[in-house]
Parts: structure tokens; C-alpha cells; sequence
């Protein structure tokens, strides 16, 4: 099972601290490990907790939905006590992903000071914390601090601690209520409370960590107060960062959509909500005339009032460009009236500057919704009375009258560009000029490829659009970039993750010949004929919609094909379309060829090998060979087969005889792999792990179990004799044919050796 990107496994296998993915039941089984994880000496199967901690993580685990620290007693591998520090969330229903480490010094280290009867002086001269000692049966909190002065340790207890609470001055009210809590029952195990206090009532309040646990005393517990205010305004710092928009400073639009969404969730069916899309008039002009900066101040000021018309509970986000959306639930019809006038006249009384007499209006378009309405409904009905507001005057609202306006799509899809109704563009404007200004006003070349997509998917009225790169070198064809009009109920969404695959050369040829005789083409299922029966596959899709197939190609062996897709069968293209398409193509290509001229770095790490030095292949040059013996196989009508080979107790064995001697085991094997493997076999090493996968190709009827489990036995011939901790290697066999999923089959072969447990090497042949 993938729980992961590629990228992200990266991350997490290079991260300093112990990352884990384990299942939420009872027994905790581990389904993944990162190096530093598999380093330590944690147990590897499943994660331990000790029966006096099992209750407190259970119910911990199972309500991880937003991430929960956990502090809990576990075993090593070696059966000592362990103390460890866990930071876990939940992955799904079944799964958790978690950071560790083991705290156990610390533990250690605390429980000395414990026992200690000095009151923690030492601790204290070393720290600018606060600890405390409260007697719950006298009611008196007595807190123990170092003297400035003479770095003498002074004490101040406080008399009637829980029961002044609400009358104290020492700690913020809201942050008392979990305090009050503790009164009258016993507290078990740590605690950890953060709130605002302050040691006098000269000092403003600041926040302090509290940990609380149970003395060694009836009826006492101890506990310290650490400062954490900085760390607390870091944090506020950066939520503000990612949730408001640096300009406006109103939520961006992500985190504005959410919330909206999250409202919408709990609307209740006989309470109604108003849903906004406002829109700044003649926005453009603004910008021409008097320069972007002065646009800022404009964008930043129209947010600023819209904020000073509406009630704090009010939903304002900005859109994008000059575009800003408002939410308000249970509203009522006079009331909203009074808001969307009260918000179109601060606008309208805005200036910049005192000697500033230029008018700055907005339209607005405005719907209403009960519970169980969805986001992307409001936002198109809102959208559509928008352009009912600009084609009525601008400086107004409209209400959605019921009838959607398809000019309007190219904002539902999420794009956006200038207004409407813009003097200075004509109804039919010229889309090429429109992509190269587009493309003129790019950042970057993916930015421009992105851009541009968007552009004539919407003005072409497409479905999905498809850039191909075509290596006739290697006879590999890699999908780099995907625009869809609408996926998962987004819209006007651009992927740009590859997928890839190899073909027969005689069927990249055919189709290269085919653009040299026209630039672009209409699929029809004639086409299909000439070419073998993989290569005929990828046209399944285009039986039930229109592909049309556009490249600029002359005689280069790296081209580039942009496969622009509609999904209506009866759709009749008129030529401009297709010359527009085709210069559209042409303008991607140039962007392409510029984007991805490889480095001679990005050819090393292509390229690279294993780092051990013996020869096998890191996991990325891994999978790229997998896809060469996937076509061969398809050619020679062979089967294709996997191994994962695990080293059983491996960190026993590294921990008896050192690691620089199981370094040197790996790499034995890794060579023997490369000695004894087929012609046509590739082997990788899993960097930082005991693992190993091979992939090779065979003839039907080869019994690959008995073959595996000679090589596993010549091995252990050859590796030498070791007493203590005798070097045992699983291997989980899995087959495929050639275009069945590559994926499946490789976690199907490691789920395979994940159940073997043996004392000697053996290889387990998966299940059909």
C-alpha cells in the first residue's frame, strides 16, 4: 500500500527524526519506516505500549484526527523499558502516520530530580522555569523560583488556590477552566496545559507551558512552568501567513473556500445564507493608468471597507486579481440590503489620497442558499449575477435571477482575467493575442505552460488537454502536463505529476510521419489500424469523445504532441478552431523545449547507481529500467516477475557485529544479485535499508520459487558463518504480464515477505 508521493518519501526518509505509519488496531502493525526509524532500536513490526499506557494511547490514537502529542512507556528490541515521545495524526480510518523518538534520558533524567529533596535547586540555577508543588487537600500551590539577586531559591505559596481561580490575577480567565477541572479527582500520568499568566501584577500576561504529574506525596503534585510566548507568537505568525492574503489582509482563497464550506456543512435547511462575488469596476484601466502599485493600494483599501461594513463572523476572502468573495449565514432579507449598500458606498467614498478625486465603484453579484446547498452552486450563481451587475451599469448588486451566463464559464472555471465587459477587448477577441500576452506576463516556463492551457480550454470550450512528450530515443512516451475543465469538483485544474510509458519505435515513427504530413489532426478509429495492439490501447478513450492531435515537430527524435480533448460527440469544429489550436501548440512547444533542456546534473542523477558502489540501481533509475522490460516483455510475450528481498533481524546482526560488517554483507549481495540474475534483469537497493528488489523478465512454466530459493541458499553458502545472528533473507516472489499495474505488483511481493518469520532464507510465492 502507497500512502505517500515519491517526493514525500524522500522527505520522510531523510528526516532526523523516527517517522512511522502503523494501523489503529489493537495490535499497532507497522507498515512503514524511515531510515532513522529503522536505525534506532525500535521494535519492527508493530509499535509497543505498556499496559499501564495502553488505555491513555488507544483513546489518544483513535480520536488523532488533527495531530496529537503522546508520551507512553514502550520496549526496544532488546526488551528494555522505553520512554517515547510521539506526535501522530490519522492517515485514514485504519492508519496513522507518526513522528518518535526515544526520550528515555529525559525520563531518566526527570525522575532523578524527583526524588531529589532540594526542592530542584540545581535544576532551578540552571533554568529560567518556574516549578511548583500543589497540595490538594490544603489547596495551596507553592511555586519555587530563583532569586535575581542572590540566585537564592525563593518560594510563594499561594493559599486557596482552585477556589479563588475565578477571582485570580495571576492567571488568564479562559485558561483556567482545565485547571478547575483537576479539583477532586487525581490526575494520572503527565499533563501538559498551555495558559497565559504572569508572576506579579505589574507584568503583562504571557504564555507558559504548565506540566503537571503526581508526586511521590498523597494528594501532591509537581510540576513546571516553562515560557513559551515567543514560540507562541511564531505560531500565530505563521497561521497569519497562511491563511490571509499578504495584500489585503483578508483570508486567501483557499482558506477562504474551506471555511465557507465548512459553514455551509452545518447550515441548518430553514436558515438561509448569502453567498458574494464582488468585483472592482474598470480594475484594468486603473492598472494601465495609473501603475500597479496605486492597483495595490486600491485592492488593499476596497478590502479594508469591506471589513468595516461586515459582522466579524462574516466570511471575506479574495478571490484572486480584483476579486473578492463574502459570506454571511442566517441572514435576513433587510439586513443583507443594508450590507451590500453600506459596502458599495465605502467603496465608492474611497481616495487613495486627500487630493485624490477619481471614483472607485464595484458590482456585485449576490445569491442565497439554504442547508445542504454546495460551494461550487453559489460561487456559479453568484458569478452569473456579477455579470448581470457589470452588463447593467457596474456600481451595483443583482441578485441571481435564475438563469446561468455561459460567457461567465471563464470565471466558474476559476480563471481569472480581465473584466468582461472591458472597452478596450472586442466581444470575439483575438485569442492568439490573448495567449501571447498571457504567456508575455508568465514567470516562469510552467507557469506559461499552465496559463496558457487554461486559456484555450476555456476559449475553445475543451474538456482536457494533454501535453506529450514523444523520445524516439528510447522509444518513451511521458504525459508532462494535464489541464481538465472540471476533476473532483474543481475547475480549471492543471496537474503537472508525469506518468509514462514504452512503446514499439515503428509505432512512434508511424506516428510521427503522420504529423509530418499535417500539424494537426482529427483522431478518427481508422487511425488506430496501422499501429500494434499496446500502442492501440491509449486510443480506447478517444471511442467515446473527440481527440484532436496537434505537433510542431519537423525531424527531431524529442517532440512534443498536445492532444486537446471535448467530450461531446457531436461537436462541429469550425477551421478557425483548429488554427488556433495549432498555434497555440505552437507557442507550448517553444515554452517545452525551453522548460526541459536536461542539465548535466539532472543526466547524472538520472543515470545514477546505488551510492554503496556496487553497482545496483537507486529506486528512480529503478523504475525507469522496470518500464524497458515491461515493453521488451510485451514484444517477447513473456511474464514479468518481482522479488523483495528482506534482511530478517538485520539490526540484531548490525548491533552484535557492528554496522560496517552488515554494510559489507549488503554489498556482497548486491553483487551476487548482479552475478547471478538473468540477462535481462534489474536490480535496486532500497538506500539506507536492508532491502532489495529485482525485476526480470521469463518464459512461462519457469517454477521461479525453486529458482529464487537456489540462489538464496548459494548465498548463504558464501557469506560466512555467523553464530550469534545467522544472516536470513526472506524474499516475496510476485508475476505479472505486461501492462498489468507495476505498482500493485511490487507491494504485493513486500506484503508477501512481511509475513515470513524465518529462521532460515526462504522465498513465499504470492497468492493469485
Amino acid at each position: 500500500m502507497t500512502y505517500f508521493l515519491k517526493e514525500d518519501y524522500e522527505i520522510y526518509d531523510s528526516l532526523p527524526c523516527s517517522a512511522v505509519v502503523f494501523s489503529v488496531d489493537d495490535n499497532y502493525k507497522i507498515y512503514y519506516t524511515n531510515d532513522t526509524y529503522n536505525n534506532g532500536n525500535f521494535n519492527q513490526d508493530n509499535i509497543i505500549v505498556e499496559e499501564e499506557c495502553r488505555k491513555s494511547f488507544d483513546n489518544t490514537i483513535r480520536s488523532a484526527d488533527t495531530p496529537k502529542r503522546l508520551y507512553f512507556k514502550s520496549k526496544n528490541l532488546s526488551g528494555d523499558s522505553i520512554y517515547i515521545c510521539m506526535f501522530a495524526v490519522k492517515l485514514d480510518d485504519k492508519h496513522i502516520f507518526a513522528l518518535l523518538f526515544d526520550d528515555s534520558e529525559n525520563k531518566k533524567k526527570f525522575m532523578e530530580l524527583e526524588n531529589q529533596c532540594s526542592k530542584y535547586i540545581i535544576a532551578l540555577s540552571a533554568t529560567n522555569e518556574y516549578f511548583f508543588e500543589y497540595d490538594s487537600q490544603k489547596d495551596t500551590n507553592t511555586i519555587f523560583y530563583m532569586s535575581s539577586i542572590d540566585n537564592e531559591m525563593l518560594e510563594r505559596p499561594v493559599q486557596n488556590f482552585m477556589k479563588n481561580l475565578d477571582n485570580n490575577t495571576y492567571m488568564f480567565q479562559e485558561d483556567t477552566i482545565l485547571l478547575k477541572s483537576l479539583k477532586g479527582r487525581p490526575v494520572k500520568g503527565e499533563l501538559t496545559i498551555d495558559a497565559r499568566m504572569r508572576m506579579n501584577d505589574s507584568e503583562p500576561f504571557e504564555w507558559y507551558r504548565l506540566v503537571l504529574k503526581p508526586s511521590e506525596k498523597t494528594n501532591t503534585y509537581i510540576g513546571c512552568a516553562r515560557n513559551i510566548n515567543e514560540t507562541k507568537k511564531k505560531e500565530e505568525q505563521l497561521k497569519l501567513k497562511a491563511h490571509i492574503d499578504p495584500l489585503s489582509k483578508v483570508l486567501n482563497r483557499e482558506t477562504a473556500i474551506e471555511k465557507i464550506r465548512e459553514r455551509l456543512k452545518t447550515q441548518k435547511m430553514n436558515e438561509e445564507c448569502a453567498f458574494i462575488v464582488l468585483d472592482i469596476d474598470n480594475f484594468k484601466n486603473i492598472n494601465d493608468t495609473f501603475g500597479h502599485l496605486y492597483g495595490d493600494a486600491v485592492i488593499a483599501m476596497v478590502a479594508g471597507s469591506i471589513k468595516s461594513t461586515l459582522d466579524s463572523k462574516d466570511i471575506i476572502g479574495r478571490f484572486g486579481g480584483d476579486e473578492f468573495l463574502v459570506y454571511i449565514d442566517n441572514t435576513k432579507p433587510e439586513k443583507l440590503e443594508r450590507k451590500l449598500e453600506n459596502i458599495r458606498l465605502a467603496i465608492l467614498k474611497m481616495r487613495i489620497d486627500k487630493n485624490d478625486e477619481k471614483d472607485i465603484s464595484c458590482s456585485m453579484g449576490v445569491t442565497l442558499g439554504r442547508g445542504g446547498v454546495k460551494y461550487e452552486d453559489l460561487f456559479r450563481q453568484a458569478d452569473s449575477a456579477l455579470y448581470m451587475a457589470k452588463t447593467n451599469g457596474k456600481n451595483r448588486f443583482e441578485y441571481f435571477n435564475g438563469e446561468f451566463i455561459d460567457k461567465n464559464a471563464l470565471t466558474y472555471a476559476g480563471i481569472m482575467t480581465e473584466e468582461y465587459e472591458s472597452e478596450e477587448v472586442s466581444e470575439n477577441h483575438d485569442i492568439i493575442m490573448v495567449a501571447l500576452e498571457i504567456a508575455s506576463k508568465s514567470t516562469d516556463s510552467d507557469n506559461a505552460i499552465s496559463n496558457l492551457m487554461r486559456h484555450i480550454g476555456v476559449a475553445v470550450n475543451l474538456d482536457c488537454i494533454q501535453i506529450m512528450k514523444y523520445d524516439m530515443i528510447n522509444d518513451k512516451v511521458e504525459i508532462e502536463f494535464q489541464w481538465w475543465k472540471e476533476h473532483d469538483g474543481d475547475y480549471n485544474v492543471v496537474f503537472t505529476d508525469k506518468k509514462s510509458g514504452y512503446y514499439e519505435h515503428n509505432d512512434l515513427v508511424l506516428f510521427k510521419k503522420r504529423f509530418q504530413k499535417d500539424n494537426i489532426f482529427k483522431y478518427t478509429p481508422a487511425f488506430k489500424e496501422e499501429f500494434t495492439q499496446k500502442y492501440r490501447n491509449i486510443f480506447e478513450a478517444a471511442e467515446h469523445v473527440q481527440m484532436i492531435y496537434s505537433s510542431n515537430t519537423e525531424n527531431e527524435d524529442v517532440y512534443y504532441v498536445v492532444c486537446y480533448q471535448c467530450w461531446d460527440k457531436q461537436r462541429i469544429w469550425e477551421k478557425n478552431e483548429f488554427d488556433d489550436m495549432f498555434e497555440i501548440t505552437k507557442i507550448l512547444s517553444m515554452f517545452m523545449k525551453s522548460s526541459h533542456i536536461i542539465t548535466e546534473r539532472e543526466k547524472f542523477l538520472q543515470n545514477k547507481v546505488d551510492n554503496d558502489d556496487c553497482g545496483v540501481f537507486t529506486l528512480s533509475k529503478f523504475e525507469e529500467e522496470v518500464g524497458r522490460i515491461t515493453r521488451n516483455a510485451h514484444v517477447t510475450n513473456k511474464k514479468i516477475g518481482f522479488v523483495y528481498f528482506n534482511f530478517n533481524r538485520f539490526y540484531e546482526f548490525n548491533r552484535i557485529y557492528g554496522r560496517e560488517e552488515g554494510d559489507r554483507v549488503l554489498k556482497q549481495f548486491a553483487k551476487f544479485l548482479l552475478v547471478s540474475s538473468e540477462e535481462v534483469c534489474v536490480n535496486c537497493h532500497l538506500n539506507g535499508t536492508d532491502k532489495f528488489i529485482s525485476c526480470f523478465m521469463f518464459e512461462e512454466g519457469v517454477d521461479l520459487e525453486t529458482k529464487i530459493q537456489q540462489k538464496l541458499e548459494a548465498f548463504s553458502d558464501t557469506v560466512g558463518n555467523y553464530k550469534e545472528c545467522p544472516v536470513v533473507i526472506t524474499a516475496g516472489i510476485t508475476t505479472i504480464n505486461p501492462g498489468e499495474n507495476v505498482t500493485e505488483a511490487l507491494d504485493l511481493a513486500y506484503h508477501t515477505l512481511k509475513g515470513a518469520n524465518a529462521e532460515k532464507s526462504i522465498c513465499i510465492m504470492a497468492k493469485e
